[in-house]
């Protein structure tokens, strides 16, 4: 992508207000993809995931709602949902629950944005289920990913507690996908609008999905940890995006189980 000529690519700090300066010059849609990722990291570092992660977002909203730039994009978390029974379909209505620093700073970062909404800005929330698959800049902290990781390196997985907890699941070319759309649509179908991004057919238990990776590798064994437990619990309902803008996730789990399998290999 760098050879690109439409490409320019700025290396800094998204907490530096005279960057966030720099980098919006000139466009009229951004696309906020900048925090510490995931509980583990932002417990470790709380003061730095609420610079990037809230204080950051919040000073870009506004000087983007100052430069009149209407489009802007948002990648939050279907782990605002936090702890529930797990019997519900969450959609973008249901009630917040957030167990970890790293949801409820989604949480803030949601209010702030929406409270900033006006003629010249429209903000777009996305909330993302537990992402999967592969890409050119790997991650390897999220479930899926992990497993498959662990089953081809160890030949062992590690659940916490008896692996009940529910997760919603989406394909990180989904997710591009969604965000594509969601440029491309008119303004006045998602201006103010929060989607849950999941791929319906995969709300799966963490031990499904344990067993759905142990089944590519033959000699995997299951471990599950209840000295551990994870209290989040939730499954989602992607309809809203589905029926008001015609998007629908296409990639499954276990094709991104292969596909991380045959990178790995």
């Amino acid at each position: 992508l760098k050879k690109n000529k439409n490409l320019k690519i700025i290396k800094d700090d998204v907490s530096n207000i005279s960057v966030q300066v720099e980098v919006i010059k000139d466009v009229d849609c951004v696309i906020f993809l900048a925090e510490l990722v995931g509980d583990p990291l932002c417990k470790e570092r709380p003061e730095d995931a609420l610079k990037t992660n809230y204080l950051s977002l919040s000073s870009m909203a506004n000087l983007c709602s100052y430069m009149k730039i209407k489009r802007f994009v948002y990648t939050s978390s279907c782990s605002v949902y936090g702890s529930t029974s797990g019997s519900t379909l969450l959609d973008e209505k249901s009630t917040l629950n957030p167990v970890s620093h790293y949801a409820r700073m989604k949480v803030l970062s949601e209010q702030s944005l929406l409270s900033s909404s006006s003629e010249n800005f429209n903000p777009t929330i996305l909330r993302l289920a537990t992402v999967f698959g592969h890409s050119p800049r790997q991650r390897f902290d999220l479930v899926v990913n992990t497993f498959v990781k662990n089953a081809f390196f160890k030949n062992k997985l590690s659940v916490d507690g008896n692996g009940s907890q529910l997760r919603p699941n989406i394909h990180v070319k989904d997710v591009a996908d969604a965000i594509i759309k969601i440029i491309n649509s008119p303004i006045n179908l998602v201006k103010g609008q929060i989607f849950n991004i999941s791929n319906s057919k995969e709300n799966l238990s963490i031990a499904n999905l344990a067993k759905k990776v142990q089944k590519n590798f033959k000699n995997c064994i299951i471990d599950f940890n209840n000295k551990k437990t994870d209290h989040r619990n939730y499954k989602v309902s992607s309809k809203k995006i589905e029926q008001k803008l015609n998007y629908k996730a296409k990639i499954s789990v276990n094709e991104g189980i292969k596909e991380i399998k045959k990178f790995l290999q």
